[in-house]
């Protein structure tokens, strides 16, 4: 498959785009604008975002490539943040989630915290900072916010080509091979 890249054309409300797949993690923002009936991809681009003023320079991002000028059917955020925990279904308990959360990894301040299904047995628990957090619901209202984790461990569980490999996972501190 080849993919073209337009850089003339991005923003534009002509485009075949109804797709949005942003990901964030550790300082880096990508972007991928997709076709979902073909899932072809349309654009891709990243932009590095800086430490001290991650929220901002999110923002001039989604502006100056204009994904925020334009009507996505769906909006997918995958976000990575070390602070994570994983739970089997049945003893989570919502109540107990942040405690839960603090407990494996340290003090989470004032982030929210979220969880998201792995499986039918296993759930990821994580935190987003709430600021981060509110500035992708006023962008994207009708967003979908998973952990990196989820979505790639799901894509290995779901995936048949996938399922029945042997598959080597490498966590870091700043990224997941």
């Amino acid at each position: 498959m080849s993919l073209n890249l337009k850089h003339t054309n991005y923003g534009n409300q002509t485009n075949n785009a109804d797709a949005l797949i942003i990901d964030i993690s550790n300082g880096l923002v990508s972007f991928a604008e997709f076709e979902l009936s073909t899932f072809k991809p349309v654009f891709i681009t990243q932009s590095n975002l800086i430490e001290n003023d991650f929220n901002t320079s999110l923002l001039k991002a989604l502006n100056y490539f204009q994904f925020t000028k334009k009507k996505y059917t769906t909006v997918y955020i995958n976000y990575f943040t070390e602070r994570f925990t994983l739970c089997p279904s049945l003893f989570y308990n919502e109540a107990d989630k942040k405690d839960l959360l603090q407990f494996n990894c340290g003090d989470i301040a004032t982030d929210i915290v979220l969880t998201n299904d792995i499986s039918s047995t296993i759930k990821i628990i994580y935190s987003i900072p709430s600021v981060l957090k509110s500035l992708l619901d006023q962008t994207f209202p009708n967003h979908q916010l998973k952990h990196s984790i989820c979505v790639l461990s799901q894509l290995m569980l779901n995936t048949k080509d996938l399922s029945n490999e042997m598959v080597l996972l490498n966590v870091t501190n700043y990224n997941i091979e």
